[in-house]
């Protein structure tokens, strides 16, 4: 199983973000970008990749672990960007902003927990953010990026309480996300909602 663990997002910062989206598709004209549909919409935690599916629940076991260290917060999905930070754009972007640590403990007892578990560590520090859309190819000539800059995004307060083991299914029509497992954060139920786990 395609594996990766996520923060879902509201319905209210899911209509916002495809508000951005409208804009920003409005105003392109030739960077072929493939707009994450709304249902899709996430914010990744740690990607794992594919998983032998006698390893899931030990995923979904390190999760516990590392949900039941960090108590309720609350984020704001604000901004729009784009990686790299110059050339032609490949993903687009709405950023996080948490000032209290909350999710950079979350983020930090994730990775833990997953390496101690037997994978192995990201190469990459952790950089919150919730990809929008992606760009196969940027024929825009700097128009894309420029467009992206200049968008106003309406920005929206979540409260984060849980998070989600998430498999994808690939297709020719794109991925399709099924929730493996649920964990609350704070331990507030002992358990997580192990629903969809072998």
């Amino acid at each position: 199983m395609r594996l990766f663990v996520a923060i879902e997002l509201s319905d209210e910062a899911r209509t916002a973000v495809a508000r951005c989206q409208s804009k920003l598709a409005r105003q392109d004209n030739d960077s072929r970008v493939r707009w994450t549909p709304s249902q899709n919409v996430h914010l990744t935690i740690r990607f794992l990749g594919e998983v032998p599916e006698a390893e899931v629940v030990s995923v979904s076991q390190a999760v516990e672990s590392s949900t039941n260290a960090v108590p309720p917060f609350s984020m704001r999905i604000d901004n729009v960007g784009c990686f790299p930070t110059r050339g032609k754009v490949r993903i687009v972007w709405v950023g996080i902003e948490e000032n209290s640590g909350a999710m950079a403990r979350l983020a930090a007892k994730t990775e833990s927990e997953i390496v101690a578990a037997g994978f192995p560590p990201e190469s990459r520090p952790y950089r919150p953010h919730v990809t929008i859309g992606r760009v196969k190819d940027d024929r825009s000539g700097g128009d894309l990026r420029r467009v992206i800059g200049s968008c106003a995004f309406d920005g929206v307060e979540q409260t984060v309480d849980r998070v989600v083991v998430m498999a994808s299914q690939l297709s020719p029509g794109g991925p399709t996300y099924l929730v493996v497992s649920t964990h609350p954060l704070g331990g507030n139920t002992g358990k997580g909602d192990d629903r969809g786990a072998p």
